[in-house]
């Protein structure tokens, strides 16, 4: 073994001990005390949890593969269907641990949640085999500027960047808006939650998109009425294909 790279490796974790006695890392959910070295945020009865809850799923629909279906999987319903272009699949159920990671990375502000949430959306891509390489780029889904301004960042980027920089894919955040701020759609009724995200977006001036095709993601799905109308704002302009990724599906 190189001595450069051992003598490096030592030092990380000499630093990362020193780091640790001052500032104790802790798991993110259930708050036990972490081990200095290698840096992780879940303790390993967490990160369990939390994996048990990713399987196969549809790729046009989401719905959950059984026990001895491989990817890349259509359920029953999507099989024999014309191959839609509207695509939306999520990673699991918004529950459990999944569910207390993403609020507190949208309401605590603890960005370092994203790397843990980007390392669990990158491993189910993995695992569903989906040919990332045919989509032109990734679009995080666009938060308003007064969301922007509370939180200083948007959580789905950290996310983006992670799943673009993996597959080598374009991330591009100068194709979709959202025009204004509208209520949460978590403080809303689902018959309200249904059109609420209603004119919401829009192109950005010079996106010129036609035929293309794009990976549209976002953390939660509820209803899929804001996937759809961000959607619809890029097959209007002629896109011919969306893939939506969430992390949680709270249908």
């Amino acid at each position: 073994m190189n001595k450069t790279i051992l003598l490096h490796g030592q030092f990380n974790k000499f630093f990362f001990f020193i780091l640790n006695f001052f500032f104790p890392l802790q798991c993110c959910n259930c708050r036990n005390y972490l081990p200095y070295y290698p840096v992780k945020h879940l303790c390993d009865k967490c990160e369990n949890e939390l994996y048990a809850d990713i399987c196969v799923v549809c790729q046009v629909c989401s719905k959950r593969a059984g026990l001895n279906n491989e990817a890349p999987y259509l359920c029953g319903d999507c099989r024999f269907k014309k191959d839609p272009p509207l695509k939306i699949i999520s990673v699991a159920k918004y529950e459990g641990i999944l569910k207390n990671l993403i609020h507190q990375l949208k309401y605590n502000l603890r960005e370092n949640i994203s790397i843990t949430l980007a390392r669990v959306m990158l491993d189910f891509l993995k695992l569903q085999k989906i040919q990332m390489n045919k989509y032109d780029a990734v679009i995080p889904m666009p938060i308003s500027k007064v969301k922007k301004r509370e939180r200083g960042f948007n959580q789905i980027e950290f996310i983006c960047r992670k799943i673009c920089g993996y597959y080598n894919i374009e991330l591009n955040k100068k194709i979709l808006k959202r025009k204004y701020h509208k209520k949460p759609q978590v403080a809303l009724s689902r018959r309200e939650r249904l059109i609420n995200p209603q004119n919401s977006f829009e192109l950005k001036k010079n996106s010129n998109i036609k035929g293309k095709s794009f990976i549209l993601v976002d953390d939660v799905k509820s209803t899929g009425s804001t996937l759809y109308f961000a959607s619809k704002i890029l097959f209007d302009a002629g896109v011919s294909e969306v893939l939506c990724i969430t992390l949680a599906d709270n249908a």
